[in-house]
């Protein structure tokens, strides 16, 4: 699934990307990026 992030995490933010996308990388959600907002 993170390698649809792939070209977020290419910018300077990307270590902030990948955390947000480790801690949103549940299996209610799979990491997808509904993961990003409990919405």
């Amino acid at each position: 699934s993170g390698s649809s992030f792939r070209f977020l995490v290419e910018g300077p933010d990307g270590a902030i990307l990948q955390t947000l996308h480790r801690l949103s990388s549940t299996p209610k959600d799979g990491g997808n990026l509904g993961g990003y907002y409990p919405g």
